[in-house]
């Protein structure tokens, strides 16, 4: 990988805090929405997944609700519903910008 032999150490107790920090970050919701947009792209797209199907997603999809509805998160209880609809249903943003040849890195849902 390119690093220094002599200049690595590790620090397996070291604490990081950073990852909780909300500056400069998508919202839970939103960034759940993408990765299973993401994740429903690459399976429909990718040949070494073709024996990973639909339907295991949405029910993945459909336990993550009653989790979101269970915990009273409002927002992931909506952007599952959205989320649903779409791989269940509807065109995945991703897939239909790769057949305009076009780039998207936000999604209108």
């Amino acid at each position: 990988m390119g690093f220094p032999v002599i200049g690595i150490h590790i620090l397996p107790h070291a604490v990081v805090y950073h990852y909780r920090d909300e500056i400069n970050r998508l919202h839970h919701s939103l960034s759940y929405v993408r990765r299973v947009l993401a994740l429903d792209y690459f399976i429909k797209t990718r040949k070494e997944l073709k024996h990973i199907r639909k339907g295991w997603l949405l029910w993945s999809l459909i336990g993550n609700f009653f989790s979101a509805a269970l915990g009273r998160d409002k927002a992931m209880f909506f952007s599952t519903i959205k989320i649903f609809r779409l791989v269940a249903f509807g065109p995945n943003p991703y897939q239909q910008a790769t057949k305009n040849k076009q780039r998207i890195t936000e999604p209108t849902l």
